[in-house]
């Protein structure tokens, strides 16, 4: 086990260090370096930053060897192969981060801060915040990996720009501060968006709702409602609207508006809009936008002004399109209209939603901090703006229970269908079988 004076040792020379993981901490694999690799490490890539040469990993093999013919030194073929592995994560990517940058089970990777004490933590999507044995204790290496990530995109942390906020190549949102904006120091968050994006049924199996929501949502969505989903954070709303457009027919036109790019809808008529905060396009106005533009379905990532729930409501009340759909941050159906209510949106305005989706994240117990996600309410609003309760989760029964009957989506569906209110209820249970059925194939 390396002694904590040569982490010490190993962290100055490096800008990073990793610790002696404990049980429940998330270890990374990387190469734990002794104090004289650490040196060598250092060295190599001075030389080959000071290098005219092409960039490159030959020429970075040549100069490690060149570096340990002036040192004397004879690398074994295994010590050769992890040094070399450090320098090119080193040089070309960011340390130790890529490792955790690579790791999809990963949501979250944030540095609180510099030192030993501080190690980076991660949030795993089963067990939700973890230490990783990752510790960072030099601000300029910390500084360089963020600029690194975010010179691509035009952005940069310093002192005249403390605070940045970049989406990055690979869809990945990072945010960054450093003092004078951050009293505790330099620090990083990097939110992590999974490649593949879940199935409809994805959400049965992972229990988030029960089969029967999810034909009630397939006949929502299909006979063209609009829908709010709305949760606290990390809960999986955006995952769980992304699932839902499954049931968007192929042909269909939309028009997807985000602030950062979450959403992975894989149809063939898709146009996407972002917004850019320095040229000062806002999301109210690119949602505005959109009724020039033809949709059949708009889709917003994430409500969050007063600006951005009035156009929103707005493109309701147009009658534009067939449906536009969108994520918002509340804990259940009646605070979601209260919140926007309280954004100045009038109740007639959010009557204009048809359904309200309610989905959260909390930990299962004392014992086992393990994340649940589940959709926990399901509601219509009535022609006033009146929450009406469909379905509800029981969390003393663990299960989902209907309450009221549907009325609004019952009409929708019987108008674009032709059926009566008795024969929605036989379609909702034919669209629930065949559900199963793909289920079971």
């Amino acid at each position: 086990m390396v002694e904590k004076t040569e982490e010490t040792k190993v962290a100055q020379i490096l800008g990073w260090c990793l610790v002696a993981g404990k049980e429940k901490e998330y270890c990374l694999q990387f190469p734990k370096l002794s104090v004289e690799e650490s040196l060598l490490v250092s060295e190599t890539l001075q030389e080959y930053s000071a290098s005219p040469e092409k960039k490159n990993e030959k020429s970075l093999k040549a100069i490690l060897e060149t570096v340990c013919e002036k040192k004397e030194l004879i690398l074994g073929k295994e010590q050769k192969q992890y040094l070399v592995y450090v320098l090119e994560n080193s040089a070309h990517r960011f340390g130790p981060l890529s490792e955790l940058l690579e790791d999809n089970n990963l949501e979250e990777i944030s540095g609180i801060g510099l030192g030993l004490n501080n190690s980076v933590r991660v949030f795993h999507f089963r067990n939700g915040w973890m230490k990783t044995n990752l510790c960072l204790v030099n601000e300029e290496w910390v500084k360089e990996c963020i600029n690194k990530m975010a010179r691509p995109v035009g952005r940069r942390l310093s002192f005249k720009t403390p605070k940045i906020n970049a989406v990055l190549g690979n869809g990945f949102r990072l945010n960054a501060s450093m003092k004078p904006v951050a009293f505790s120091g330099i620090n990083f968050t990097i939110r992590r968006f999974r490649n593949q994006s879940l199935a409809a049924l994805d959400l049965v199996k992972l229990k988030v709702l029960n089969m029967r929501m999810l034909s009630f949502l397939k006949l929502a969505i299909e006979c063209e409602a609009s829908i709010l989903v709305a949760g606290n954070t990390g809960s999986g709303k955006t995952s769980t609207l992304n699932a839902l457009f499954e049931f968007m027919p192929e042909e269909e036109r939309l028009i997807l508006l985000e602030e950062t790019p979450e959403l992975s809808i894989h149809k063939a008529h898709i146009i996407r809009l972002m917004v850019e905060e320095e040229q000062g396009i806002e999301l109210n106005e690119l949602i505005s936008e959109t009724l020039r533009m033809r949709p059949d379905r708009i889709i917003v990532g994430e409500l969050r002004t007063a600006k951005d729930v009035q156009a929103f409501l707005n493109t309701l009340q147009a009658g534009q399109g067939k449906g536009s759909y969108a994520t918002f941050h509340a804990v259940n159906a009646a605070e979601a209209v209260k919140r926007m209510n309280n954004l100045g949106a009038e109740k007639y305005d959010i009557a204009s939603l048809d359904l309200l989706l309610i989905q959260r994240r909390w930990s299962h117990s004392k014992e086992n901090h393990q994340p649940i996600r589940k959709i926990t309410e399901i509601a219509e609003l009535d022609e006033d703006g009146n929450v009406r309760i469909l379905f509800e989760f029981d969390f003393e029964k663990n299960e989902w229970i209907e309450q009221e009957k549907s009325q609004r989506i019952a009409k929708k569906v019987g108008q674009c269908l032709g059926c009566s209110e008795k024969e929605f209820a036989q379609i909702w249970k034919n669209e629930e079988e065949q559900l199963w059925k793909n289920w079971k194939n």
